[in-house]
């Protein structure tokens, strides 16, 4: 679905002779400046009904961001080149990590799980299985640890009352804040951990029928080319 701009992937598909040539002097400058267009940071808020439960309550839908699609193509690159670098923090430190990973889907575990099950049930054992649900995951991460953001001390002392967490938790919090960005870390190009920053920084949503604008501090847009990295 097309997002604010009303351009679609199936139209810029069908006029690339047309589109080309501005997305390309768009492109280009962008990358050279080292920003991010404001209206890529952002987009609509649809909520998407999860099939079960009355539909007339909120909980039982979930928010996806429609944004605009030139700044997923945009982005599409820069996230081809960071997601090899990315899974191997992850398959690196367990080898047991899968999903979210190119060729390490949730079939193995799944069959992992079952092939316990059976065999504890020929051998008489008993066994059990812990499954835990992060919620809300797309909307609950701190940008700053993934990737090196300057918020000002007002957001972030906005962000920190509302998380919610323990005090011991919120002490952790702020010592981990004070290390060097993930991204910074890692081998990745400059270009596109400077486009990721820029991507989260003011970051905004707006819905249908409504003209307020939400201002996001944390999460990385379900939806975006960068949601999952």
């Amino acid at each position: 679905a097309p997002g604010p701009d009303g351009i679609s992937a199936d139209l810029l598909w069908r006029c690339p002779r047309f589109a080309a040539p501005h997305l390309f002097a768009l492109f280009l400058k962008s990358t050279l400046g080292a920003v991010t267009p404001l209206q890529f940071r952002g987009g609509e808020l649809f909520q998407l009904y999860k099939g079960k439960g009355p539909q007339g309550q909120i909980t039982n839908h979930r928010s996806i961001l429609l944004a605009d699609c030139v700044g997923k193509i945009a982005a599409k690159a820069n996230r081809t080149t960071a997601i090899a670098s990315v899974s191997t923090l992850l398959t690196d430190g367990t080898s047991w990590q899968c999903g979210g990973v190119p060729g390490l889907g949730t079939e193995f575990p799944a069959l992992a799980c079952r092939l316990l099950q059976e065999y504890a049930a020929i051998t008489g054992q008993c066994v059990g299985l812990l499954f835990v649900d992060a919620k809300e995951a797309f909307y609950a991460v701190l940008r700053t640890l993934v990737a090196p953001i300057h918020e000002s001390d007002e957001a972030v002392a906005y962000l920190f009352k509302h998380l919610g967490l323990p005090q011991e938790a919120m002490q952790e919090l702020r010592r981990v804040l004070q290390e060097a960005p993930i991204f910074t870390t890692i081998d990745l190009p400059q270009a596109t951990v400077t486009d990721v920053a820029s991507t989260y920084t003011a970051t905004h949503v707006s819905m249908k029928g409504s003209t307020d604008l939400g201002i996001a501090l944390r999460g990385t847009m379900p939806g975006h080319p960068y949601a999952d990295i």
